[in-house]
C-alpha cells in the first residue's frame, strides 16, 4: 500500500441559489455529514483545511477556522483561499499533514455563500484572481480572458467557435443523475449557439456560475486505514503556478501551470495518463476543459476537443462546474468526491481532478486510486 493517505468519508449539500442558508450553516452541514459518514467524533479530527474563495467580501466574514470550532467542535483548523482551485488546495495540504505524521486524521471543508451579491459584483470580485496592472484595471474579468484565450487557440487551429458547444452540453446530460448539481436538466448545442455572447466568442451559457454550496471529506494516515474502509487513495497531490498576466506567459493557448502540476502527479503516483478511467476537469468555460486535457498530456496542441468527443463517457461525469454549478471554494473538493464515487461504483483504478485558479495562474491536479483488495 505505501505510505498513501485514504479517503475514510465524504459529504454534500446542495449547489444553488441557497438564501435559507449562511455559510455557517454550509460548513456545519458538510461538516457534520461528514463525521458522520466516517463514524467519528470532532476530537478525533487532528487537522481541518476549509477551503473558501469569497466569505469575506461577499459575507464580511473571514476566520472561517472560528466558525467551524463554533459549529463543529473541531480546533486548530487552518483557513485556505487559492481561488477556485482552494478545496483540491486544502486536499493538498491534509494530505501533506498525514504523510509527514503530523496528523493521522485530517478534514477538508470547502464552503461558498455568493449568492447574496449581484451577479456583476461576483465578477468583479473573481477579477481578483487576474493581474490588477494590466488586466483587470483596463476593465478585463476572468471570463473576458477566457475569451481571448479561446479566440487565439480557434484562429491558431483552424476551429469554429460552435465546435465547442457539445462540452458544456454532454455536461449537463452527465447531471441529469446527480441530486446535488445546481442545474439537472439537458441543454441542447443549438440552445448554447444561440444564447448572447458574453465575451466574444464566448456565450453566456457556455459559462459555468458562481452559487452556494459546501463539500466535506474525511483522510486518515496508512497506518490506522485499516480501522476504515481505505480502498480509496490520494496517489499523488501536486500544485503548480504561472504568471498571473497573460502577457507574462510562454503562451496563452496553453496551462504550464497545469503541464507542471500533472508532471509531479504522475510521477509521485508512479502511473502513466493512459491508467487515468475518470476525470473531473476545470470547466469555468469549455476552452478551459480542452486546454487541461492537452496540459495534463492526454492530446497533442490543437487536439484536445477531438479526444474529449471521443472519451466523453469518463470527463465531468457528474456535470462538470457549468451544470454542478461553482461553488468556487467547495469545487476541488466536490471534484475529488466525484471522482470517489465512481471509482468505487465501476471499480475503476485511478481518477483524475484538475482545478485552476484565476486564468491558470495556479493549478492543482490531484490523483486518486481504488484497491479493491484493501
Amino acid at each position: 500500500m505505501g505510505n498513501k493517505a485514504s479517503i475514510i468519508a465524504t459529504s454534500l449539500t446542495k449547489f444553488g441559489e441557497l438564501w435559507e442558508k449562511g455559510i455557517n450553516d454550509l460548513i456545519s452541514e458538510a461538516g457534520k455529514k461528514a463525521l458522520d459518514d466516517a463514524g467519528i467524533s470532532p476530537s478525533q479530527i487532528d487537522s481541518l483545511y476549509i477551503a473558501n474563495e469569497f466569505a469575506s467580501p461577499v459575507s464580511g466574514q473571514s476566520l472561517l477556522s472560528s466558525i467551524a470550532f463554533e459549529e463543529l467542535g473541531i480546533d486548530g483548523a487552518v483557513c485556505v483561499n487559492a481561488g477556485d482551485a482552494s478545496g483540491s488546495v486544502a486536499v493538498n495540504l491534509a494530505n501533506n499533514s498525514l504523510l509527514s505524521g503530523q496528523s493521522e486524521i485530517a478534514m477538508v471543508i470547502g464552503a461558498e455563500k455568493t449568492s447574496d451579491i449581484k451577479s456583476a459584483e461576483m465578477l468583479a470580485l473573481a477579477s481578483s484572481l487576474i493581474d490588477q496592472k494590466e488586466e483587470a484595471n483596463a476593465g478585463a474579468t476572468i471570463q473576458s480572458q477566457l475569451a481571448l484565450i479561446t479566440k487565439k487557440y480557434l484562429n491558431d487551429f483552424g476551429l469554429d467557435a460552435d465546435e465547442l458547444h457539445f462540452i458544456p452540453s454532454n455536461n449537463h446530460k452527465n447531471a441529469l443523475s446527480n441530486e446535488f448539481a445546481q442545474y439537472r436538466f439537458e441543454l441542447s448545442e443549438d440552445k448554447i449557439g444561440s444564447s448572447q455572447i458574453f465575451a466574444d466568442p464566448i456565450r453566456l451559457l457556455e459559462l459555468a456560475s458562481y452559487c452556494d454550496g459546501a463539500a466535506a471529506l474525511v483522510m486518515c494516515s496508512a497506518k490506522i486505514s485499516k480501522k476504515f474502509d481505505g480502498r480509496i487513495r490520494l496517489s499523488s497531490s501536486a500544485v503548480a503556478s504561472d504568471s498571473l498576466a497573460l502577457s507574462k506567459r510562454r503562451s496563452i493557448t496553453s496551462l504550464q501551470s497545469t503541464e507542471k502540476a500533472a508532471e509531479l502527479a504522475f510521477k509521485h503516483a508512479g502511473i502513466q495518463n493512459k491508467d487515468i478511467g475518470v476525470m473531473e476537469l476545470y470547466d469555468l468555460a469549455p476552452i478551459t476543459e480542452v486546454l487541461a486535457i492537452e496540459g495534463l498530456g492526454f492530446a497533442k496542441k490543437g487536439e484536445g476537443i477531438n479526444f474529449i468527443k471521443k472519451n466523453i463517457e469518463k470527463i465531468n461525469t457528474n456535470g462538470g462546474l457549468k451544470a454542478c454549478g461553482n461553488p468556487s471554494g467547495a469545487t476541488g473538493v466536490r471534484q475529488a468526491i466525484s471522482l470517489i464515487d465512481k471509482l468505487r461504483k465501476n471499480e475503476l483504478k485511478y481518477g483524475l481532478s484538475h482545478t485552476l485558479a484565476g486564468t491558470g495562474a495556479l493549478s492543482a491536479v490531484n490523483i486518486f486510486s481504488f484497491d479493491q483488495n484493501a
